[in-house]
């Protein structure tokens, strides 16, 4: 059993179709059977687009307000989960956040990213590094698994296989200052791939 204390906050992130869906369960159950409380935070830009709210809709530095709503509903999420979390600290806790509040970043303008940072008055290092123990990149299969690459499993996912390797490059680049970042790529067989996340968590973990 853990330490009765602990909360440990993952972001686990990477480019379209690179296996989120499938590893999230496989570490909730992994970890659960631990004797750990997993919560897992489910990705904000997801929940937005399935409403109806399609990216193109909001060309050039118009993204900017499609990817504030995104940011603030990620935030919103983040918070009450460890909110509620928080009511059951003697409970070893690990938080999973399908996706972090710096992924923005990865589909706005340049402009638009430096107004959102401007009318919250933060930086990219306050998003980054103080909500967030670890940051977990699952490398898209895109780029090393391209027969595994689709877009018929997940009706929020648009992008063809050289926009996905873009797009995973743009999250990387994100999340890279990060003291924690760890990158899983496709090496391996997917099911090496889920041992070599669950691994990476296990030593995030405090001891």
């Amino acid at each position: 059993m853990p330490p009765s204390s602990d909360l440990t906050r993952i972001v686990l992130t990477g480019g379209p179709c690179a296996g989120k869906t499938t590893i999230l369960a496989c570490v909730k159950s992994h970890f659960s059977a631990l004797g750990y409380h997993v919560y897992l935070v489910p990705e904000a830009a997801t929940l937005v687009i399935n409403t109806g709210f399609i990216p193109a809709a909001f060309p050039g530095d118009a993204i900017y307000e499609l990817q504030d709503a995104i940011l603030d509903l990620t935030l919103a999420l983040y918070r009450q989960t460890e909110r509620l979390a928080g009511q059951l600290a003697r409970y070893p806790a690990l938080i999973v956040y399908d996706r972090g509040s710096l992924d923005a970043k990865a589909y706005c303008t340049d402009a638009a990213w430096a107004r959102i940072l401007h009318t919250r008055g933060t930086t990219e290092a306050g998003l980054r590094d103080a909500p967030y123990d670890g940051i977990i990149h699952l490398v898209t299969a895109a780029d090393g698994a391209e027969e595994f690459y689709s877009t018929s499993n997940n009706s929020a996912r648009l992008e063809n296989l050289a926009e996905a390797r873009q797009i995973d490059l743009r999250l990387r680049a994100c999340w890279a200052q990060h003291p924690q970042f760890k990158l899983v790529d496709n090496s391996t067989p997917f099911e090496g791939k889920i041992q070599r996340t669950i691994d990476l968590i296990r030593q995030l973990l405090p001891t």
